[in-house]
């Protein structure tokens, strides 16, 4: 798979687990999609058990208005060092996705909300998405979640056992 610099060096892109990890996993998500939410215990339980994964965020809002102001908060929410916060609020979150239940969420989990508001505005975001779209395309990802280790696509909500398949065979190569 091309486009490795991409996938795993973008500095747009937000890093969790551990940021000098020997293998990375590379997520396209949505805020709204129910499958993604559905993978997100899995990748973060992944981090937990395995100190050496790295997880790249590549923030690919398909499901309409909800989805881009979710991506835009989540990618500004970096500014305040607090990104993996609000990731793992909005994916576990189960109210509609608006722009004042993003500022209420974000102030639950530390964020000044005004700021995040001022920050959501910055035209960088959509660039970051638009970048990712394209990236998608180019990739073959036409839904979400779709995962990526080493050459691997694997599209579809993972459990821990099917990510932790994917990181071993990823090390294998």
């Amino acid at each position: 798979m091309n486009r490795q610099n991409d996938l795993l060096n973008d500095p747009s892109s937000p890093v969790s687990g551990n940021p000098k990890g020997d293998v990375t996993l590379v997520e396209f998500f949505d805020y709204r999609c129910g499958f993604c939410k559905r993978a997100a215990d899995a990748v973060t339980q992944l981090q937990k058990d395995d100190p050496r994964v790295r997880v790249v965020y590549k923030d690919f809002p398909i499901l309409g208005e909800g989805s881009e102001l979710a991506a835009k908060a989540a990618l500004a929410s970096r500014v305040q060092g607090k990104h993996q916060a609000v990731h793992e609020a909005l994916v576990a979150s189960k109210r509609e996705i608006t722009k004042d239940g993003i500022l209420t969420l974000a102030g639950e989990v530390g964020l000044d909300a005004k700021r995040l508001e001022a920050d959501m505005a910055n035209s960088e975001w959509q660039t970051v998405i638009d970048r990712n779209h394209a990236l998608a395309k180019e990739l073959g990802i036409t839904g979400t979640p779709g995962f990526i280790v080493g050459t691997e696509l694997a599209p579809g909500a993972l459990d821990l056992k099917a990510l932790k398949e994917l990181i071993a065979r990823a090390q294998r190569q």
